[in-house]
């Protein structure tokens, strides 16, 4: 651990979506929240007289902490309500959510997928969607949230919001409730980047012919949540060559922090790779050293052994010539 004590704890939902509620296009900063649970804890959430319902509404609205209170209504005369009874609640992020979660244990945490509905302007929606839907789709990965934008008619000023016939302003999502919340703070983020302004795009490039440098897309992500910003990775062949782009999104701030952390994975992770080649050419001059030392050895053993033979078979054979010169004379005598 470096100095300095601790880093300080990660913003809480309700603060961070405290501080985006003015991105939302409405005058009250409302959305609607439909959560559905069993028909069978309809009882439950509405209470003698309406009395839990109404307290909900109480609590949600204390905990908002918004001039507007919140508003809950249990759906009747629904055809999905063989299965699912829906429970609208109506009100400020931080209200619904808060509502939804005050939900949970009277209906014994069983509910299903929630769909939300929030008003953006049209002219923010291309900021959502992304560059070839590469926002969205990155949107949805990473929450495990669908997404629904409303493709326009015609381009032009924005439509009415909350009009009677069609809102093309409302983006709707839908998942689980915590997924959905997280979803929706990256959504007003994205929204009010664009707003000021400030979202910037640059493009890394990895390394040519170094494809195990190229990080996985579960990689990428945890890039993009570090950094606060979307990256997409595409692949341009080049000259019979494969290159990989990654192309950074976010506030300046962030895509430079994430520029940065692509230069260091890749200078790291090759730098680690040159070192592990050197290692490895080491040991393989080590194993030849070795090799020839051993080499040279048994070529000198097999030399002493040569040259004591060669002694002894001269001696054997000196010897017996000697013998026989000897005897040859007796011999002629």
């Amino acid at each position: 651990m470096t100095g300095g004590g601790p880093s300080p704890p990660a913003p809480s939902s309700p603060s961070q979506l405290a501080a985006l509620r003015t991105t939302i296009s409405h005058p009250q900063q409302q959305l609607t929240l439909t959560c559905y649970i069993p028909p069978s804890k309809i009882g439950a959430v509405i209470g003698r007289g309406g009395k839990t319902i109404v307290n909900l509404q109480r609590e949600a609205s204390r905990r908002s902490n918004h001039p507007n209170s919140i508003r809950m209504s249990v759906a009747s005369n629904s055809p999905e309500q063989q299965l699912w009874t829906p429970v609208i609640i109506r009100g400020d992020p931080v209200g619904c959510f808060a509502a939804a979660e005050l939900l949970l244990p009277l209906v014994e945490e069983e509910m299903d997928d929630v769909v939300l509905d929030v008003p953006i302007q049209r002219s923010k929606h291309s900021a959502i969607i992304g560059r070839r839907g590469g926002t969205i789709a990155v949107l949805s990965a990473d929450h495990n949230v669908r997404i629904m934008v409303p493709s326009g008619r015609s381009a032009g000023a924005d439509q009415p919001l909350f009009s009677e016939k069609e809102n093309l302003n409302m983006i709707q999502l839908e998942g689980e409730l915590g997924d959905v919340e997280k979803c929706l703070i990256k959504l007003l983020q994205i929204v009010g980047e664009g707003s000021d302004g400030n979202q910037v795009e640059k493009v890394v490039t990895a390394p040519t012919g170094r494809e195990d440098l190229v990080p996985s897309l579960a990689r990428l992500r945890q890039i993009g949540k570090k950094t606060n910003t979307i990256v997409r990775r595409k692949r341009i062949e080049k000259n019979e060559e494969v290159e990989t782009q990654f192309t950074i999104s976010g506030r300046l701030d962030c895509v430079e922090a994430a520029v940065t952390l692509f230069g260091k994975m890749f200078v790291g992770e090759e730098q680690e790779s040159k070192e592990e080649q050197k290692k490895n050419a080491n040991q393989t001059n080590l194993g030849h050293q070795n090799s020839r030392g051993r080499a040279k050895n048994s070529r000198s053993g097999r030399g002493g052994s040569g040259r004591g033979s060669g002694s002894k078979s001269f001696s054997q054979r000196g010897g017996r010539g000697r013998g026989a010169a000897a005897v040859s004379p007796a011999t002629a005598s």
